[in-house]
């Protein structure tokens, strides 16, 4: 066994064949993350985390942490966006907890019916990235936007304010702290802070729990393969707001939005193919721990 000090010239050593190795922190990076043949690579470290962004035109991809966050163009986000407008009565002052890399919200601001915009953003680390790409410093200097760099939940712990629509696409799952805006206290929160008329959607990647937490909260929700509406009343469509907002893409966009939507059903439907399936709730988050998944 080496002594004391070959313990500590071995460690010594192979410390410093590490900096040589990765001598500047894109070499690391880059060995983690996909290679994009995209013309610009953005990455910044902070307390969230590392960032990596690789982007040209417009063309996005994210990560964070290693995991891929959000990305453009992605008919999924404008889907999500114009179906939620579309059964919204009067969609003027809209919440968009998680900004992503900005498609919900660039497909919100299509609607000239949104006054508002009020986006709150937990990681500081990935603003000051995306800031760096000229498509996304355009997309926040709409003056409708009111940029706010908090937590979804304790942001409305604070503030009185009501939403027509409030659109929540943050965090996946089963990631650490995904059940603070998953669980039933959350959408009972969400909903005090919703108009009459308001409707929320919730984005998620798991199809069981969550659908049946949103269904133990909202008397109407609409459930499609990846995110559900939900609503105190019953959801309306506007379908010429609809044929308004698609008429502003190209017919090629417009034809893969349509066929990015797949309703499944209503909350009856919900609650009958998951009538053994538990609720995420603060205290028993099964989603996050995959406690209880089915």
């Amino acid at each position: 066994r080496p002594g004391r000090w070959g313990l500590t010239l071995g460690l010594s050593g192979a410390l410093l064949t590490a900096i040589f190795l990765f001598s500047r922190k894109t070499k690391l990076y880059d060995a983690i993350h996909p290679n994009f043949d995209y013309g610009s690579t953005y990455i910044q470290e902070g307390r969230e985390g590392v960032v990596v962004t690789f982007a040209r035109g417009e063309k996005v991809v994210n990560f964070i942490n290693g995991m891929a966050h959000g990305g453009r163009p992605n008919y999924d986000f404008m889907q999500e966006a114009i179906e939620t407008l579309v059964y919204t009565r009067d969609p003027k002052r809209v919440l968009l907890i998680g900004y992503g890399t900005g498609e919900l919200c660039d497909t919100l601001l299509r609607s000239p019916e949104v006054k508002e915009l009020v986006i709150v953003e937990l990681n500081y680390t990935l603003m000051k990235n995306l800031r760096q790409i000229e498509l996304i410093r355009k997309s926040l200097a709409d003056p409708r936007i009111r940029l706010i760099m908090d937590d979804g939940r304790r942001y409305l712990l604070r503030q009185p304010e009501l939403f027509d629509a409030i659109f929540m696409d943050p965090i996946y799952y089963n990631t650490v702290y995904s059940n603070n805006l998953y669980s039933r206290q959350f959408f009972q929160l969400a909903s005090r802070h919703l108009s009459d008329q308001g409707v929320m959607m919730v984005w998620s990647s798991e199809h069981r729990v969550i659908p049946h937490t949103v269904a133990a909260v909202f008397s109407e929700v609409r459930w499609y393969d990846h995110y559900c509406l939900a609503s105190r009343q019953p959801m309306v469509k506007n379908a010429k707001r609809e044929t308004t907002l698609l008429g502003q893409f190209t017919p090629k966009d417009r034809l893969a939005i349509v066929e990015a939507r797949h309703y499944a059903g209503d909350q009856s439907l919900i609650n009958r193919q998951n009538a053994g399936v538990g609720i995420n709730e603060d205290w028993k988050p099964l989603c996050e721990y995959y406690l209880g998944l089915p």
